[in-house]
């Protein structure tokens, strides 16, 4: 039997694979990754956050500039001092 791929009914992020995900101030950040519903070879530049204290998913609007490019296979960490995400390398499906 083939596993479902199908859209959350309680607002997580479409499924991936090869994102990231950081912990920070009770939340847990994705970023980026390859997949989608249905097994698209999507790849993405969202940010979604888990609260852990509310068990909701939340999706981050990108503020302060461009969000990076799609992308999954990269590294990401947070820098606490300044609430900022920083995402490094990785490829992108449609390259």
């Amino acid at each position: 039997m083939e596993p479902k791929n199908t859209e959350s009914k309680i607002g997580a992020p479409e499924p991936r694979a090869n994102h990231t995900a950081n912990y920070f101030k009770e939340k847990v950040y994705i970023f980026g990754g390859h997949g989608g519903v249905g097994y698209q070879r999507t790849s993405y530049n969202d940010v979604h956050f888990f609260d852990c204290e509310t068990s909701e998913w939340t999706k981050v609007e990108i503020q302060g500039g461009a969000a990076p490019e799609a992308r999954g296979g990269h590294s990401s960490m947070v820098l606490a001092e300044k609430e900022m995400l920083i995402i490094y390398g990785g490829w992108s499906s449609t390259n």
